[in-house]
């Protein structure tokens, strides 16, 4: 519920700080920690047994979702490609790289995959 249309998800510093805050948030709630056990984010995930996850699954969920998009022969394609050229890594460096933003941004969605 909490990564609904993810995969579609513009995620700045900030939004990826508030994740990681609700990721925690939640098993703390689920393990019945309360705020004056004072308890460290390192010592609630050793006592779930479990790893902070929620940023590799929306990688892994955006990746799903270019991948989709990009088998497609469609509109939607077309627009990412166009995106891609508009708001690349290399956006206002004052020379023009436009033959490789479409790589490079093709690059990132490909690491986006495997990691």
């Amino acid at each position: 519920m909490a990564l609904y249309g993810a995969g579609t998800w513009t995620l700045r510093a900030a939004e990826q700080k508030y994740l990681e805050s609700y990721e925690m948030w939640c098993w703390r709630r689920m393990d019945k920690i309360i705020w004056t056990d004072h308890m460290r984010n390192e010592g609630v995930l050793l006592r779930v047994n479990e790893q902070r996850n929620i940023l590799h699954e929306i990688r892994k969920r955006k990746a799903n979702w270019i991948g989709h998009i990009l088998r497609r022969n469609c509109l939607l394609k077309q627009v990412i490609i166009l995106l891609s050229l508009v708001f690349s890594p290399w956006a206002g460096l004052g020379r023009d790289h436009s033959p490789v933003r479409r790589l490079v941004w093709l690059w990132y969605a490909a690491s986006w995959a495997s990691s």
